[in-house]
């Protein structure tokens, strides 16, 4: 729930536990994994094994590398809208660490979005009020400052806008 992608190829379950939490969610193409692994972590402890027991490679291919972040933000927005009432049996400091990497996460993919539709104002806007509400980590925004202008005039001139 807070975030930490674990991949579903490399886990083991009994196939009753996937029958009674249900299978993967036609409207998440691309993070169905994701959401039924917070469906599982419902019903069930997670057991960590650190011996690595399968090969994970990326390539410039990678579906997840050439979807939008439109598409992302939109599967991230439905997964935690699914998410949030699983959440009631948590305690309080826990519901509020979850929602508050949720935001960090959200927040992320907004600014990612407006950048890449073309709109570097509102993302420099969105992305220093969402900094300063705490709802974006300060490791994103060298990311976003290189993605808005290497031309310093220009980006002054962006906040002035």
């Amino acid at each position: 729930a807070r975030g930490k992608y674990g991949l579903l190829r490399s886990m083991l379950m009994d196939a009753t536990l996937l029958k009674q939490v249900g299978f993967m969610d036609e409207e998440l193409p691309y993070y169905y994994g994701f959401d039924l692994t917070v469906r599982l972590a419902r019903q069930t402890p997670f057991a960590y094994i650190s011996e690595p027991l399968y090969e994970y490679r990326t390539h410039p291919d990678n579906i997840s590398r050439r979807l939008s972040s439109r598409d992302h933000l939109r599967d991230h927005e439905y997964i935690y809208k699914k998410m949030v009432p699983l959440l009631g049996k948590l305690s309080p400091k826990e519901r509020k660490d979850i929602a508050s990497a949720w935001a960090q996460r959200l927040s992320t993919w907004r600014v990612r979005d407006l950048l890449e539709r073309g709109d570097r104002a509102k993302a420099l806007f969105l992305a220093l009020s969402e900094l300063a509400k705490g709802k974006l980590s300060f490791r994103e925004l060298p990311k976003f400052l290189r993605f808005l202008s290497t031309n310093i005039t220009e980006w002054i001139a962006l906040l002035f806008l």
